[in-house]
This record gives C-alpha cells, sequence and structure tokens, in this order.
C-alpha cells in the first residue's frame, strides 16, 4: 500500500492485542498484534490505513497532515501535529478514521513554533492532564514542554544533552512517564534512547532529567524510532513498544520492537 510508512505515533490498547498509529502523512494505520507461544511478537493481522479528517470533515492533506505523536485521554485519541502546530482530539479508538476532530487551544508558542520542531510526544498523565515534549522549542537550558489540561498550560524544562530529541512518550501505571529520543548523525546512524520521569517530578516550573533505562545505538537494531507506547502486565511488569518512522525512504525501515521491564 503506497500509503504505509511514516509511523510517528503510537498507542497500543491496555489488553496489548490492537495497536492505533498515526503517519506523517494523514493517515491511520491500525492492526491486531499477534504473539508467539512464548508470548513474543509474532505478527500483524487485520491491518487497515485510513485517511485521518480534519475539521472540515475532509481527508488531511499536506501541510496539515503531518501527525507525529498520539494518547488517549478519558477514553478518546489525542493526535499532537507538526508543520501546521496543533492538537485535534478525535473519537474513541475504535473506528478512528470516521472521527471529525476538535481543534483544541494551544499556547501561541506552540502553535507559532518551528515548522519541524513543535509537539513531538504527548502522553496522558492519568488525571486528566496531557505533559506534552517540543522537539525544537528552547527554554532554560533544555527544552520546552507544557502539563495542559483544557486551555491552561504549565510550562516545564526538560534537560537535554548528547543530541538526542524528543518523539514518543507514554505513562506507567505507576504514573511515571518513559521519555523516547532520538539521535541522527551521518557517521553514527540513528540511535534511540529511554529515560524513565518520575510522576513527583512533573510539576509546573521543574526541570525534568530523569533516569536513562535504555539506550538503542549500533551494533544493536536500530532505525528512526519515533513512536513508543507501554502495556502493564498483571505481575507488575511493564511491555513497551517502539515503532520507527521510515519517512517513506528506500534507505530506512518500518520496525515495531517489543521490551519488558520490571518495577
Amino acid at each position: 500500500n503506497p500509503s504505509f510508512g511514516g509511523l510517528s505515533g503510537l498507542w497500543v490498547e491496555p489488553t496489548g492485542h490492537r495497536a492505533v498509529a498515526v503517519t506523517d502523512q494523514g493517515a491511520w494505520f491500525t492492526a491486531t498484534i499477534a504473539y508467539d507461544e512464548n508470548r513474543r511478537l509474532a505478527g500483524l493481522a487485520d491491518t487497515a490505513i485510513t485517511a485521518m479528517l480534519g475539521i472540515d470533515d475532509l481527508p488531511l492533506l499536506p501541510p496539515w497532515s503531518d501527525a507525529e505523536s498520539i494518547a488517549v485521554l478519558d477514553g478518546r485519541l489525542y493526535v499532537a501535529f507538526e508543520r501546521e502546530n496543533r492538537l485535534y482530539r478525535y473519537g474513541v479508538p475504535d473506528a478512528p478514521g470516521s472521527v471529525t476532530p476538535e481543534w483544541l487551544p494551544l499556547p501561541e508558542e506552540i502553535a507559532a513554533g518551528p515548522r519541524n520542531g513543535g509537539m513531538e510526544a504527548i502522553t496522558d498523565l492519568g488525571d486528566g492532564r496531557l505533559l506534552a515534549f517540543s522537539e525544537g522549542i528552547p527554554h532554560g537550558d533544555g527544552l520546552a514542554a507544557w502539563i495542559l489540561k483544557d486551555d491552561v498550560a504549565a510550562k516545564l524544562t526538560l534537560t537535554s544533552k548528547d543530541g538526542f530529541l524528543p518523539t514518543g512518550a507514554a505513562t506507567l501505571s505507576n504514573g511515571d512517564v518513559l521519555l523516547l529520543e532520538r539521535r541522527f548523525s551521518f557517521l553514527g546512524g540513528f540511535a534511540a534512547r529511554i529515560r524513565r520521569i518520575s510522576r513527583a517530578d512533573i510539576a509546573p516550573g521543574a526541570v525534568l532529567t530523569g533516569e536513562e533505562i535504555a539506550t538503542l545505538m549500533p551494533p544493536l537494531t536500530t532505525d528512526n524510532f519515533e513512536a513508543l507506547s507501554v502495556v502493564p502486565l498483571t505481575d507488575g511488569g511493564t511491555l513497551v513498544f517502539l515503532l520507527s518512522d521510515d519517512n517513506f525512504s528506500a534507505l530506512q525501515r518500518t520496525l515495531l520492537l517489543m521490551f519488558r521491564i520490571s518495577e
């Protein structure tokens, strides 16, 4: 399918059986996740690609189609866009392709931010608020982040080092946030890093640093990882899914990886 690729945001339902992703060309990608007898990834089934609708009820077209991150808050899908920086709220995750979104208010700093450096990662904090990370809006000694609720935004700072920039985020069952970051260089290729940010540290005005819990770089399997989602397990562990954006390039791959972390 020529519309397959550019997967930039991912949400896996809490059962771990269904995935919803968005592309940077304005499409929904949905699939059922298949596992083998050892609960390892075995493939995807029931896949579908459908156009994302805009507030005019028409399919999104460039530059309005660059969806970068998704989150589910109060049972509804939220999607952050770049190029034309904005936040849309869609309906329930079961049939996102048939839903006309609401355009939600954002601080002017985000809405008027860089075309390729706006909200790159959002996650539901579990209490009616969203946490949003920018990829290219400086603040203090790092990058700007915001706690969003209704039309109120509280600003935070994310420390930034070693050339890594935010691309995805997800919230663990205890309220901690996993932040996915990406780095690229022509000599070193792609690298990815995951930081764990304590729930207690997420407050207006805070400087977020967190603890680095994983790094992927050659010779390990890596690519342009832009999406992260988590699924809690009954034994206290968590499944962590990473998804890469191939930028519709023959030189890159679409990869879905799954890891397990223990509390």
